[in-house]
């Protein structure tokens, strides 16, 4: 084939000098996220929404985990995630969410926020 082109042999996918099983080729998605109608019937408390608008997207250090809070558009609870490392920012854009209810205490007051165990951009 072509330098630099993809090819197909006996289940694997030719990158040159890499020898690579197909299945590590699928797209992250794929691979990294789980199908939210799966999560919904393991745990019944879970909401799933879909092309929600974010309105803002704040990222910061808490210790090792970088925790992400999200308010999106048409709601007042924030909504808020952990993840290892900094992330683009994603104001703007729309996505869907699974996520469940949770309360926060800040400086002595409780506050609802919604706890997201899985959010992709739309």
């Amino acid at each position: 084939g072509r330098p630099g082109h993809k090819q197909a042999v006996e289940g694997r996918v030719d990158f040159g000098d890499w020898d690579v099983p197909k299945s590590f080729t699928r797209s992250k998605t794929h691979l990294m996220q789980s199908d939210p109608e799966k999560l919904l019937k393991r745990h019944p408390k879970l909401v799933h929404s879909d092309m929600l608008k974010v309105v803002s997207h704040v990222q910061r250090d808490e210790g090792e985990w970088i925790i992400n809070t999200l308010m999106l558009e048409g709601h007042e609870v924030p909504f808020s995630y952990k993840r290892k490392r900094r992330y683009k920012n994603i104001a703007g854009q729309r996505v869907n969410l699974t996520y469940y209810p949770g309360i926060k205490t800040v400086a002595g007051i409780e506050l609802e926020v919604m706890n997201v165990v899985r959010i992709k951009v739309a």
